[in-house]
């Protein structure tokens, strides 16, 4: 894997916080303000709501989405749950999990891969690289 070499940063990377019910507002409203990637600080092992899933769906066509878990002890799942917002249906969505990465980790490693105009394929084994236990 070749080294990552920031070079200027094209937009922001936002960290946006998801709780139980939410309808994907906050996260459509910072894409839509021009964020080049998006953290979201979900819940439990990295959910959203149903409808804000939906949301996301569109949003991953749009920018990098990373989850992950506002826990804070915890790390996002992979293989537990496949309910509409839970991690695998998230995963299958196309969203990358942070693992054991909090959002402020997961939101400085998002911003060194938007600086490197790296392809999704390396965000996810940068982050399976760097959010494992």
């Amino acid at each position: 894997m070749a080294p990552l070499t920031p070079g200027t940063v094209r937009g922001e990377v936002v960290i946006v916080g998801a709780g139980i019910g939410d309808s994907g507002f906050g996260l459509r409203a910072v894409v839509d303000a021009g964020a080049a990637a998006l953290v979201i600080d979900g819940v439990g092992a990295g959910h959203v709501s149903g409808v804000a899933a939906d949301v996301v769906s569109e949003l991953v066509a749009r920018v990098p989405v990373v989850m992950a878990s506002r826990t804070r002890g915890g790390r996002t799942g992979t293989r537990t749950y496949a309910y509409p917002g839970a991690e695998m249906d998230l995963i299958e969505r196309g969203v990358v999990m942070a693992g054991r990465l909090n959002a402020a980790q997961a939101r400085l490693l998002a911003w060194v891969l938007v600086s490197c105009d790296a392809p999704i394929e390396t965000w996810r084994e940068q982050f399976a690289l760097r959010g494992r236990p």
